[in-house]
């Protein structure tokens, strides 16, 4: 029963990052930036505002949801991660301009 539940919640989390991406890309200048490029850099603004909405969806601290990320591969997936941002990444990467039109 417990485990049915538990993935019914992932479930929804995937679900629920599917859109934010979707809106996240409508928001951004560069909507066809990758999520994180070979080799190295900056990670998409997409990606960094599906994370930040993530992170208030799940009520959880960057950190907090940074670690539920390895725990729940669907989503690293739906946002094209390849590897796990720092836990500070996320809050440094998103610009106040995005993230009102995002929440608009």
């Amino acid at each position: 029963m417990l485990c049915r539940i538990a993935r019914r919640h992932r479930l929804n989390h995937v679900i629920f990052t599917r859109e934010c991406v979707t809106k996240a890309k409508d928001v951004v200048e560069n909507p066809d930036e990758p999520a994180d490029p070979e080799g190295g850099g900056g990670f998409a603004e997409w990606a960094m505002l599906t994370l930040q909405a993530l992170r208030i969806e799940l009520g959880k601290s960057s950190r907090q949801t940074i670690d539920l990320l390895s725990e729940i591969p669907g989503i690293l997936e739906e946002i094209s991660l390849t590897r796990l941002p720092h836990f500070t990444v996320p809050r440094r990467n998103t610009t106040g301009r995005s993230v009102r039109r995002f929440s608009a």
